[in-house]
């Protein structure tokens, strides 16, 4: 009878081992949670000078005269780093583990150690 292994699947696929992948998933995750929970993080700048924080899941409805033309520079920042930058970051962070940091040596990943 084989051991039974209780790893995490992304472990033994080397998924942490592939930036790009992560980005990718990480994006998803950080957009749905965007879009699903109500977390009013972009400034709008609606008629008159009003500027109110709004969702994401508001500037994809087509039901209100919201969208990303109305977005300030404050708005554009927020959705920029909640899009994009934090799932780079993670993505660079997983590279690190890689190669030490001045030798540039290859060194053991904590993954590799899991397995």
């Amino acid at each position: 009878m084989a051991p039974i292994k209780f790893a995490p699947i992304f472990f033994e696929l080397n998924f942490m081992k592939k930036p790009h992948l992560i980005f990718f998933v990480v994006a998803i995750i950080m957009n749905a949670l965007l879009y699903f929970y109500p977390a009013e993080l972009f400034q709008v700048e609606l008629v008159d000078e009003l500027i109110k924080d709004t969702t994401l899941k508001q500037l994809f409805s087509k039901e209100i005269a919201i969208n990303f033309s109305n977005l300030t520079i404050k708005g554009w920042f927020m959705l920029g780093i909640c899009t994009l930058g934090i799932p780079v970051i993670i993505a660079w962070r997983s590279t690190l583990t890689k190669y030490g940091r001045k030798t540039g040596e290859e060194k053991k990943s904590i993954y590799d150690k899991l397995k």
